[in-house]
Parts: C-alpha cells; sequence; structure tokens
C-alpha cells in the first residue's frame, strides 16, 4: 500500500476544512501532487538544507500535526517554515546539486526515484515553496493511506 500525499499552499488554520474536503483540496487550494512524499523524505531534505539530523524528528511530531480525524487519516502536517524558506531561497545555481544528492538518498532509493524524477521533483517544489512565501501562506503536508 502507498502513500498519498499532497503538498498544498493554505493557512494553516485551514488543515481541518482540507481534510472535510475528501479529496476535493485539488480543486480548491495550490496543491503539487506529491504522491510517495513523506516526512521520512522531507526530514531527509530538511538534513541536506538545514543541517538537522536525519532521524525523523523534524517533521511530524505531534506539534506538527495540524489535523488528524481518525488513527488512520488522513493527516494534515505542516512543513516547517524554515524549510520552505530554505527551499523558496535556494539560488538557483545551488538547485541541481541539492536536487542530486536528496534523490540519491536512501528513502529515494527504497522507493526506487530515479534521481532525474527527484530533481524533477525537486523544481516543482521549489516552485510551489516560492508561491506560499509570495503569498504569505503555510505549505501543509496531506498524507493518506
Amino acid at each position: 500500500m502507498g502513500v498519498l500525499s499532497d503538498l498544498i499552499i493554505a493557512h494553516r488554520s485551514e488543515a481541518a476544512e482540507i481534510n472535510r474536503a475528501r479529496g476535493a483540496h485539488l480543486q480548491r487550494w495550490p496543491v503539487l501532487e506529491s504522491k510517495g512524499i513523506d516526512t521520512i523524505k522531507l526530514g531527509s531534505l530538511a538534513s541536506i538544507l538545514l543541517g538537522v539530523p536525519n532521524d525523523g524528528s523534524f517533521i511530524g511530531g505531534n506539534t506538527s500535526i495540524l489535523d488528524q480525524p481518525s488513527r488512520q487519516g488522513p493527516w494534515i502536517i505542516l512543513v516547517p517554515p524554515e524549510l520552505v524558506q530554505a527551499i523558496a531561497e535556494l539560488p538557483a545555481s545551488h538547485v541541481d546539486e541539492v536536487a542530486e544528492q536528496w534523490g540519491e538518498s536512501e528513502e529515494f532509493r527504497l522507493d526506487h526515484w530515479s534521481v532525474e524524477v527527484a530533481r524533477e521533483y525537486f523544481g516543482d517544489l521549489a516552485a510551489h515553496c516560492q508561491r506560499a512565501k509570495r503569498e504569505g501562506k503555510d505549505l501543509l503536508l496531506w498524507m493518506s493511506l
């Protein structure tokens, strides 16, 4: 069973409303469809960009979960603003290097992502983070089993 996930540009106060939309968030908020992206992969990226330990503690703890209607999800998780900012402000000259490093991480290898696919996704993620910053909104990870 795979994880469905989307990165949504919204205010964190909209988390419950996003879950109540039952999948219609794709039509109501700006979404980067992100199947397979989870807190572990984002934590790996945070380790690369921010130097935080890659031990799963940076994203997804109880303080990061904004809405969870049941134990089985779906979950709305706040992507830490410092990670969104680091991605949004990454100089263009470093994008390929970071994307390649992220794509070569164990998390992507285990899910059989090629470095090229990870690089392409990272470009989309960077544009999404830039939009969130421009609009003064948060980046929320919606995950469903």
